[in-house]
C-alpha cells in the first residue's frame, strides 16, 4: 500500500512539474511563410459611367436650304479619351415620325426626298449633327426633330466595351453589340432613363 502510494505521488509530482514546465517556456521563433496560392480567375471589366444627354432640339441649323445642313451641340463628356477609346450613340425622333426614335446613321423617305442624317464628334466637348440630301435635295431640317447621345467609357485600354448595367447581371457588350440594339435595349441594358441626362 505504501508502495502504491508513493508511486502514485511521484506521477502526480511529475504531471504537476511537466504541466508548470509548458507554461512557462519561450515562445517558439515564427514559422516560414507558406508559398502563395493559384491567382483566381480574372473579374469582368468594370463598370463605366455612362454619360447620356437629355433630349434636345437644335436652336438653328447651318446651311438651310442647301444639300448639307448641319449643328453643333457641347457634349462636355467627350474627352480626347472617349474619342480614341469610347464609343459614342446618336439617336435622333423627327416631327415627321411620330413616337419612333432612330438610331443614327439613319435614312429617312418623304416622297422623292431622301435624307441620311448622322453625327459626329470631330472635337473635344461637342458632337456635330448632319443631314444630307440625296439627289441634290434642298434640306430645310425642323428645329422641332430631337436628337440625343450616350456617352460609353471604353472599358479596355485600346477596345470599345463596357460593362452592362442593373438589370443585365454583368454582360459586357462591344461596340458592334451595341449600335446593333434598339434604342430601348441600349436604355434597359445601360439602366438609363427616358428622359434626363447627366452630361453637365
Amino acid at each position: 500500500m505504501k508502495k502504491s502510494l508513493t508511486k502514485l505521488f511521484t506521477l502526480a509530482l511529475a504531471v504537476v512539474l511537466f504541466t508548470a514546465c509548458s507554461k512557462d517556456g519561450e515562445k517558439g521563433d515564427t514559422g516560414a511563410i507558406g508559398p502563395a496560392g493559384p491567382a483566381g480567375p480574372a473579374g469582368p471589366v468594370g463598370s463605366p459611367n455612362v454619360i447620356y444627354s437629355d433630349w434636345f432640339s437644335p436652336t438653328t441649323w447651318t446651311g438651310t436650304g442647301t444639300q448639307f445642313s448641319t449643328f453643333v451641340k457641347a457634349a462636355p463628356g467627350i474627352t480626347e479619351a472617349i474619342r480614341n477609346n469610347g464609343t459614342i450613340l446618336g439617336y435622333a425622333q423627327f416631327v415627321s415620325d411620330g413616337t419612333n426614335v432612330r438610331p443614327l446613321p439613319a435614312t429617312t423617305i418623304n416622297g422623292a426626298f431622301i435624307t441620311h442624317w448622322n453625327f459626329f464628334s470631330n472635337a473635344v466637348g461637342s458632337l456635330t449633327f448632319s443631314c444630307f440630301g440625296e439627289n441634290g435635295s434642298v434640306m430645310t431640317p425642323s428645329t422641332s426633330n430631337k436628337f440625343r447621345y450616350v456617352i460609353i467609357p471604353g472599358g479596355v485600354s485600346g477596345g470599345r466595351f463596357m460593362q452592362g448595367g442593373n438589370n443585365d447581371g454583368g454582360v459586357a457588350y462591344s461596340e458592334q453589340e451595341l449600335r446593333a440594339m434598339t434604342y430601348d435595349e441600349v436604355i434597359a441594358a445601360l439602366n438609363i432613363p427616358k428622359t434626363g441626362g447627366n452630361d453637365k
